[in-house]
């Protein structure tokens, strides 16, 4: 077997011992002398050499087009932190260049591709690539024949995404959100993804065994909490899961029994919410995805904006989706960042029309069109 194979076999298993899993590198770093410095000139050059070594360790475990359309990210987390990736390496080569201008360095490095992999699998890492979405957590229980908003229920599912790192932390919806549209709930909570519970509670008198007494003798209540959980995207129609827990308690009074009810079923759930939420952000980081861009403007721009953006070489090609008199909507497959291309349009412009980015979210694009602001001639 080849070392090249074992590297594969070791990640495919997910073995855990780094010493097991490690990659040879042979790179190189150079940096300019200012000034003479040459010792700062050297350590820049052997940081540079480390970088390009971990680089090519990130090159072995992902695809080039992962690499290629999430590049700015995984440059963010992981190249500017070469002191954890890579585990040991020797100088083979180093001097300045003959003009005395340049210094270089060769080195071979160990680069720990088990940690690599960990930090590329990691919640933040897919996160960051799915665009950073907002969470948001609203909880609610049925009573008097109407949805009533529920603070205890918000609050456990706020504490139960908790582990998922500060960066992942859900806004926790409050009572005049249960009468928002999908639309307001974005744009109020600045969210992109909901999670939702509504709770039923049912209550009842079971028997205490071995005896003929029943629990009001006791003057308990028992509650039966039935949760529908959902987890959707708020600028798309069909959830990304939804399912049913159930949580039983019991206390001397209702609203405790219930309290109670409702925390034992959303700790049950608690693990496969966290899961269900991670997947969606790694399925969404490392696939292609349809979002939607909406432009405002004229007639005359909105005429236009097809065959400009067409012209401009921006990603994907847009898909006709409805038109008003002064928004026109289209959908369109990308594969990398809402947010990446969000600013490339915004920097370049649409053809002849000027760019004013209104909205981007994971998801959704939304931008002004308009004409240059004509240029004020000031004469001599």
């Amino acid at each position: 077997m080849t070392r090249t194979q074992l590297v594969a076999l070791c990640l495919l298993a997910g073995i855990a011992s780094a010493s097991t899993v490690t990659r040879t590198v042979r790179s190189t770093g150079q940096a300019a002398v200012v000034a003479g410095d040459i010792a700062t000139a050297r350590d820049q050059a052997r940081r540079a050499a480390l970088r390009e070594a971990v680089e090519s360790g990130v090159g072995v475990l992902i695809s080039s087009t992962t690499r290629a359309s999430n590049y700015a990210i995984i440059e963010d987390e992981i190249f500017g932190a070469t002191r954890g990736y890579v585990r040991s390496f020797d100088i083979v080569e180093q001097g300045a260049s003959a003009d005395g201008l340049m210094y270089e360095i060769t080195v071979h490095a160990q680069v720990d591709l088990h940690q690599l992999e960990k930090q590329l699998a990691s919640i933040d890492l897919a996160h960051a690539m799915a665009g950073r979405p907002r969470f948001l957590c609203r909880g609610a229980f049925f009573e008097d024949a109407g949805w009533r908003w529920s603070p205890e229920l918000t609050g456990l599912l706020h504490q139960a995404l908790a582990p998922l790192g500060e960066r992942l932390e859900p806004a926790a919806a409050a009572e005049e959100s249960l009468t928002m549209d999908d639309g307001t709930l974005a744009r109020t909570y600045m969210a992109d993804i909901l999670i939702d519970a509504r709770a039923e509670f049912s209550h009842g008198d079971a028997p205490i065994p071995g005896t003929e007494r029943r629990l009001t003798n006791l003057g308990i209540v028992s509650s039966r909490a039935s949760i529908t959980l959902e987890v959707r995207w708020l600028d798309q129609s069909n959830p990304v899961r939804r399912w049913t827990i159930v949580g039983k308690g019991a206390a001397t009074q209702g609203r405790e029994a219930d309290r109670v009810a409702l925390t034992e079923a959303v700790t049950n759930a608690q693990d496969s919410l966290r899961v269900i939420l991670v997947e969606d952000l790694r399925r969404r980081a490392y696939a292609d995805r349809t979002i939607q861009v909406q432009f405002e403007g004229g007639q005359q721009e909105l005429d236009a904006v097809e065959s400009l953006w067409a012209a401009a070489g921006f990603a994907g090609s847009l898909r006709p989706h409805s038109r008003d008199e002064a928004l026109a909507r289209y959908e369109l497959d990308l594969s990398g960042s809402a947010f990446d291309l969000a600013r490339a349009v915004s920097s370049h412009g649409v053809g002849r029309f000027d760019v004013q980015l209104l909205q981007v979210s994971a998801n959704r694009i939304r931008l002004r069109l308009h004409e240059p602001a004509a240029q004020t001639v000031v004469q001599p």
